[in-house]
């Protein structure tokens, strides 16, 4: 999942953009769907951080949002599935 490419984007209102150099991703982290934790579709268990975004690879499980979230994806056409990633600014 490319889940932060280095745009801006908007952060409570304002256009905030996030330095790619300074940010650390962990592993671990869930993917929901729709910010919903009773609607798990993956964990990621490798996050990495370059010049071009934030990237985070890992496994679906079984449940019915990882389902909707796949089937949709490859669908014909694709649905154009967004990611947003919590962030907590150290400066």
């Amino acid at each position: 999942m490319h889940a932060y490419s280095g745009a801006p984007v908007e952060f409570f209102g304002l256009p905030m953009v996030f330095d790619l150099a300074g940010m650390v991703a962990t592993t671990g982290t869930p993917i929901l769907q729709q910010h919903n934790h009773e609607k798990i579709v993956a964990l990621a268990d490798k996050a990495v951080v370059d010049a071009t975004g934030l990237y985070f690879e890992g496994y679906c499980y079984g449940t019915a949002a990882a389902k909707e979230v796949i089937d949709l994806a490859e669908a014909d056409p694709p649905f154009p599935w967004q990611a947003s990633m919590g962030v907590k600014p150290l400066e």
